[in-house]
């Protein structure tokens, strides 16, 4: 692999993977709708905004309209980018903005779905980083 492309599936009528494309470059399609639905951890989403005296209304709102994460049919077809936007439920209905960045950098590894380790994986091979190792030190 000389490149990898990530695309969204939303708006693709087959996954990219099955196109023919250029010598060394690998498609990649999220099996999800959106990259941005990888965002939708409620607790991750909820730790990204400060607390303000419309934290109660978004967290109702949050567990309201995010799907659980077990729900993996509901997480792939949901419209992440317009539930995250200026635009979108959360921001008018709270008054508050969840950008994506900020839930993004708050996420705990824990919280990070098999599909975006797997990518995260690929893209460490095709670079030649090694698996970070963890030690314990006990004294």
């Amino acid at each position: 692999m000389t490149a990898l492309c990530v695309l969204d599936r939303d708006g693709l009528p087959e996954p990219a993977e099955t196109r023919d494309g250029e010598p060394g470059l690998e498609f990649f399609t999220w099996p999800r709708r959106q990259i941005e639905s990888y965002l939708l951890v409620p607790e991750a989403m909820l730790r990204s905004v400060s607390h303000t005296a419309n934290s109660e209304t978004l967290e109702r709102l949050v567990r309201q309209i995010v799907p659980d994460p077990e729900d993996e049919d509901a997480l792939r077809n949901m419209d992440a980018k317009r539930l995250l936007s200026d635009r979108g439920p959360l921001r008018s209905g709270a008054g508050l903005g969840l950008e994506p960045s900020r839930i993004a950098r708050g996420m705990r590894e824990t919280e990070l779905h098999a599909d975006v380790r797997a990518v995260l994986g690929r893209l460490r091979l095709g670079f030649g980083i090694r698996e970070p190792e963890f030690y314990v030190v006990s004294r």
